[in-house]
């Protein structure tokens, strides 16, 4: 008796009515910020991602990285007790990664305006500066560093994003010999290369040591700014061992994203965890999952699957015959040999 004139109290309803609406705009509130929603939203009339919708992917990209940061540091600070793993696993159930900066990487160059217009404006916060060329480094590392060269030999850029520029945008900085744990490493390695009139001078410099140093094969720095695999071109190579994944990448470097680069930021972020899980995420279709998924296989093999062992003298010879020559090509967003060819699928396959 006493608890149905509870229910029927209006002070009871109106806090059940309170309660009610606090968990619905908290639902919304957190679907708002899930980037697979923020994609969702209709586009502006070229097809490009709005400045709003990449400010409320890097939001939440920048939240998964902080969030990231503490799970680790949970499980260092807690490395002798189970209590920090259980803690740091705690935090991933209640914040879990919505894996946001892959998903602005697949998005592609769709998204490449507006990042770099975040990037460039100084008005924003510095963390959403630091994603925003983080993710044209996966993105559209040649036009970024291009758009970048004057506000970085200005000193407008600043030290640290200028740092964040050239390690995210050149091939190979593993292999340059910068020091990365100070502030703007690398600007006084390619300081000459950014100053110079020559067409990719800064590049050529920094394929020069991707070449040399290249540790195998299916090197992915190589592989994507050269489409070089085995010593060979990789088209030619996936035309005539994978023609499904050849169509595949076709396809999506059509649309903006090339693959390979995409397992190059995978492997940045997730590292050895790169599998089905996360390409699930991405892609829709059984048949681009199966092709992914072959892909990655592809990009993981070890030197002893490679047919040819004489790849690092053909990728040499090949490289050092056609240097002078070499030119980007946006289109398929790698570098081609002199005159660029009429489709896509020609030019992926050069």
């Amino acid at each position: 008796m006493k608890g149905s004139r509870l229910l029927r109290s209006w002070r009871f309803r109106v806090v059940a009515a309170v309660a009610v609406a606090a968990f619905v705009s908290l639902v919304l509130w957190v679907r708002s910020g899930q980037p697979d929603a923020i994609l969702a939203e209709g586009r502006g009339p070229d097809g490009e991602l709005t400045r709003d919708q990449v400010e409320r992917l890097l939001s939440s990209a920048v939240r998964d990285k902080a969030n990231e940061e503490k799970r680790e540091r949970y499980k260092v600070a807690w490395s002798l007790w189970p209590i920090g793993y259980a803690v740091s696993g705690l935090h991933g159930t209640a914040f879990p990664d919505r894996n946001t900066r892959l998903k602005i990487a697949h998005a592609g160059l769709p998204a490449a305006k507006q990042l770099l217009n975040v990037a460039l404006d100084a008005q924003e916060a510095p963390a959403m500066r630091e994603m925003a060329v983080d993710m044209l480094g996966a993105v559209d590392p040649h036009g970024t560093l291009e758009a970048f060269k004057q506000p970085i030999l200005s000193g407008q850029a600043g030290a640290l994003l200028a740092g964040h520029v050239l390690r995210y945008c050149l091939p190979g900085p593993d292999y340059w010999g910068a020091d990365w744990s100070f502030v703007g490493a690398g600007m006084q390695e390619f300081t000459p290369e950014l100053s110079s009139k020559v067409a990719d001078a800064v590049y050529l410099r920094a394929l020069d040591a991707a070449v040399e140093c290249a540790p195998q094969p299916n090197d992915l720095g190589v592989l994507y700014w050269l489409n070089r695999y085995n010593g060979v071109d990789f088209g030619e190579w996936l035309e005539k061992n994978a023609p499904e994944v050849h169509a595949f990448r076709t396809r999506e470097i059509e649309r903006g994203c090339d693959p390979v680069r995409l397992i190059e930021s995978m492997q940045w972020w997730h590292g050895h965890m790169v599998g089905e899980s996360l390409v699930r995420q991405l892609y829709s279709s059984k048949s681009d999952q199966a092709a992914m998924q072959r892909l990655l296989e592809i990009c993981r093999e070890s030197d002893d699957v490679c047919e040819d062992m004489g790849w690092k003298d053909k990728l040499t010879q090949w490289y050092s015959a056609n240097r002078s020559r070499l030119v980007y090509d946006p289109q398929v967003m790698h570098f081609v040999v002199g005159a660029k060819p009429e489709t896509v699928s020609e030019k992926v396959g050069k």
